[in-house]
């Protein structure tokens, strides 16, 4: 009896490995192609919008350039110094405004009204630059002086209440200084006339 030699035959393996090789490089170079169409779409699209900012800038600056040489024509400066310069010119004549619409009368009677008892205003000054008012006073108390500051921030006209320095002498009286900022819940309204001149003002006690 005659023998014959065993054989397996790994030719379609080796076909069936090397088709999922084949079909697995496919996709990835599909999802390649697939990517780099994508990264070109957005290319373009980022060139398209920088396009148009660039077309809004030279329009800007033309039209600068065209304010420019129409202020020169009416004798206008509008450098970068001469604007600065202008808004600080501004900035002085709001100050001058505020000043004069400062009205004392009503100022006094907010602050009155704002007084808790067992405390004393010696002193008002006006800052118009800061847009503050400093009250130079005495309390009682820690306790009188606590309730002020209270007081002017529940009041309408009153607003940013800060003790800048007090001092408690040996009888417990206080002695403060305090800034506050002030609006004039009636401006509105039609000035009174007043004599007193902005700056200083003294002895307002409750």
């Amino acid at each position: 009896m005659s023998r014959h030699p065993f054989r397996i035959n790994l030719s379609s393996h080796r076909e069936m490995h090397a088709g999922a090789l084949r079909l697995a490089l496919m996709l990835l170079s599909l999802a390649f192609i697939g990517l780099f169409a994508w990264d070109y779409q957005r290319l373009q699209e980022v060139q398209a919008e920088t396009g148009v900012a660039e077309q809004a800038l030279v329009r800007a600056r033309d039209q600068d350039r065209r304010l420019q040489a129409d202020a020169r024509a009416e004798g206008l400066d509008l450098s970068d110094p001469a604007l600065q310069r202008m808004a600080k010119d501004v900035a002085f004549a709001n100050q001058l405004i505020a000043k004069r619409a400062f009205s004392w009368t009503h100022f006094l009677g907010d602050l009155e009204e704002a007084i808790p008892p067992r405390v004393a205003i010696n002193t008002v000054r006006l800052d118009i630059k800061e847009s503050a008012i400093a009250l130079n006073g005495t309390a009682s108390s820690l306790k009188d002086l606590t309730a002020l500051i209270i007081s002017l921030e529940d009041h309408p006209a009153f607003h940013d209440a800060v003790l800048t320095q007090h001092h408690v002498q040996d009888n417990t009286l206080v002695d403060f200084i305090l800034t506050v900022r002030y609006t004039d819940i009636t401006v509105s309204q039609p000035p009174k006339s007043s004599t007193q001149d902005p700056g200083q003002v003294t002895g307002v006690t409750k």
